[in-house]
């Protein structure tokens, strides 16, 4: 690597570390400068930097927030695509994450269509990963990330069969390679039986979720319990008629995003919090907060008291006295009673 070379990188790194907005802007512009700016007449000029520093510099784009950069990056690249493989599956991960960046907003069709096309990019670079995994498999991990962000908004109601075009081949990559983040594993396994519970293809569902039983008992025996819930959750519930969909949803969405919690296989607190507010949301109507004008009716509240008569002690005295009395006179006819 070139001394500039070395430099250029060695910038994008820190403006990364430091979100720093000014200063990666500096260096994006010495980039384009040597890279794409005509060379003056008689004018030196530093050695010419390689066309897969627009790589780094994309990367670099999208962790401080700047996509109008990594676009301008990924069109150079699109000019003249990386030949090294390392280079080209990232550049396929650049794409997926400015398609899905572009479809911030969209609803309904549009952001199944983005989604799509964005899991699509992304499994193309992990695909290309999983051709030689001992040397790739750090960019098969960073897929896999950069896929589920795109993913999980077809990981609901209505949309769980469109992810299942693209989710089955990530389990069979996770499964393939010398992946040792168990519950990692385990939770790519629970996803795609959810999807396929969903989807009423209720025997693939179960194989599925069995295979994540049989894995949890060898690797994450602490897991067992939590897993035999779910897997309860699913016999009792998603063949049953007598039960509505929406109910079935919202019992198992609610009992896996817990259980997923609870048995640590989500860890990290932003994940931990999505996996919580989705339970919550699959378990109250309207995303309201129980009691809530947005979730279940509050029970009704009982009639008010008769307000006391006016005059003062005196009367409240009375009052209690003709209860007192009235009480009486009911105890000596029972007792009257029982005598005959």
């Amino acid at each position: 690597m070139a001394v500039f070379e070395r430099e250029v990188i060695t910038e994008l790194n820190a403006s990364v570390r430091t979100k720093d907005d000014g200063r990666l802007q500096k260096v994006f512009q010495r980039i384009v400068h040597n890279l794409e700016a005509p060379v003056l007449l008689g004018a030196p000029r530093k050695a010419a930097l390689p066309w897969d520093v627009y790589v780094f510099c994309a990367e670099a784009a999208l962790a401080v927030g700047r996509a109008d950069i990594a676009e301008h990056c990924l069109a150079r690249l699109y000019e003249q695509p990386p030949t090294r493989t390392e280079f080209l599956i990232r550049f396929h991960y650049i794409g997926s994450q400015l398609c899905w960046l572009a479809a911030d907003g969209a609803k309904g069709g549009d952001l199944a269509t983005s989604a799509q096309n964005s899991l699509a990019k992304a499994l193309r670079g992990i695909n290309m990963a999983c051709e030689q995994p001992s040397r790739y498999a750090y960019l098969v991990v960073q897929g896999l990330t950069i896929y589920w962000n795109s993913g999980r908004a077809l990981y609901r109601q209505g949309l769980y069969d469109q992810l299942l075009v693209t989710l089955p081949r990530i389990v069979q990559v996770v499964e393939a390679i010398d992946y040792r983040e168990y519950h990692a594993r385990c939770l790519w396994l629970l996803r795609l039986s959810v999807c396929y519970c969903m989807s009423n293809r209720h025997g693939e569902a179960g194989a599925t979720l069995q295979k994540a039983v049989d894995f949890a008992a060898r690797f994450l025996p602490d897991m067992k319990n939590n897993l035999y819930r779910v897997q309860v959750a699913f016999t009792k519930y998603a063949q049953n008629p007598k039960v509505r969909t929406d109910a079935t949803t919202a019992i198992l969405k609610g009992i896996l995003g817990v259980q997923l919690v609870s048995a640590g296989i989500v860890a990290d607190k932003p994940s931990i919090e999505r996996e919580l507010t989705d339970a919550f949301k699959a378990l109250v109507p309207d995303d309201g907060p129980p009691g809530s004008a947005g979730g279940k009716p509050a029970a009704p509240k009982p009639p008010p008291k008769p307000a006391p008569k006016k005059g003062g002690a005196a009367d409240e005295k009375l009052t209690s006295d003709q209860e007192l009395e009235l009480w009486r006179r009911e105890e000596r006819q029972e007792e009257e009673g029982l005598g005959e």
